[in-house]
Order: structure tokens, then sequence, then C-alpha cells
């Protein structure tokens, strides 16, 4: 008896089919969701993913269904996983929840200044915020960064001494001080306790 041979279909070539099952959410939809999200252009997310940008719009539209080797470099940009972008929903929700241990946290060369990033990668060199925890006696000096930089710092608790080129100004809790950051600018912690702020830096166009 002859045995009829069938087509293996190759990797990465097979295109993701859409269902019309009640509840599952556009593979579009879902897409521009998540990229909204994270707050990526479509420009970036093209670099990101090594997608071309007409292609990424296309498939944000629904004009076409991604390969599955396309939907991996896509949830390999938006670092989730191939089942959350096609997973059904009920109640989808446009909500990213980061648990606190998830930010990205770096310190001073002493020790005694503490960053957490709190921002998206896809924002940065346009608006970013940070939470600062400054231990007693302790600065942090910046270089000017580009023309029109501004830095937005909000006492939370404690207090903060800054200094924006020959300007100084004392922050107390509850105080914000806003600052040019093209100038060489430092924030420093004068007291005898510890302090926390946020920060936010809006860059020059």
């Amino acid at each position: 008896m002859s045995v009829k041979k069938t087509a293996k279909p190759k990797p990465g070539r097979g295109r993701i089919k859409r269902s019309s099952s009640a509840g599952l959410p556009s593979i579009g939809a879902a897409l521009l969701r998540l990229r909204r999200v994270r707050g990526l252009t479509l420009d970036e997310f093209a670099a990101r993913s090594g997608i071309s940008k007409s292609m990424l719009s296309q498939i944000e539209r629904d004009k076409t269904n991604p390969t599955v080797g396309t939907l991996w470099r896509i949830a390999e940009a938006l670092e989730v996983s191939i089942n959350s972008i096609l997973a059904p929903t009920q109640s989808p929700s446009p909500i990213l929840l980061h648990p606190g241990h998830s930010m990205p946290a770096f310190s001073s060369a002493d020790g005694r200044m503490h960053w957490r990033i709190l921002g998206p990668v896809g924002l940065a060199g346009r608006i970013e915020w940070y939470e600062l925890r400054a231990d007693p006696r302790s600065e942090t000096a910046s270089d000017p960064h580009e023309a029109g930089a501004i830095e937005h710092l909000t006492v939370l608790d404690g207090e903060l001494a800054v200094t924006s080129g020959e300007h100084v100004s004392k922050v107390v809790t509850g105080a914000t001080a806003r600052y040019r950051a093209d100038v060489r600018h430092v924030i420093r912690n004068e007291g005898a306790r510890p302090a926390l702020a946020f920060i936010v830096v809006t860059h020059g166009s």
C-alpha cells in the first residue's frame, strides 16, 4: 500500500490564523495596545524588532497576519511571551504592572545615592523619571544635558539642596524645584536623615 507524502511546513514561514471565536482579540489590537503601554512609536518599535514600519502598521491594522517568525520577533521586542499577544481575554486591560523589584536600580560611586529608573526604555531621551533615595551628607553631580533639558524634583521626605549652574535652592518636603539641566547641576542631602525624592527629566527638542 502506498502512503501519500505530506509536505512539512517550513519553520517560521507559517502564518498565524485569525480566530473568529468570541473573546479572542485581534493580533493587531493586542499589538497596538502593548506598544502604546510601553510608550513606543512605530519607528522605535521597528528599530527594536528589526521589522519594517510598514509591516508593523499593516499588522496593527489587521491588514495582514504575521508569520510565526515575525510574531516571535515582535514578542521579543516587547519583552512578552507570544501567548500574551494571542491569549484570549474577556476584559483586556491596558494596565501593565511592574513589581517594585523589577525596576532597574543603581547607586552613586560612594554608595550613598540610590536611584530607581521608573520610566520605560522607549521614552529615554524624551522624558525620564526616577526615584532618588539620598543618604545623609551625600550628593550627586551631573554634567550638562542637551540644550533645553529641564529637571523637576519633588521631595517626598526630608530636605535636599539643588544647584543649577550658579544658583542654589533648598527643597523641603512637599516642594518641587524645576531647574535647568543643560548646565552642571548637583543634588545634595545636607541633613542628618535620609531624603526621598521623585525626579522627572524633560529633554529639549
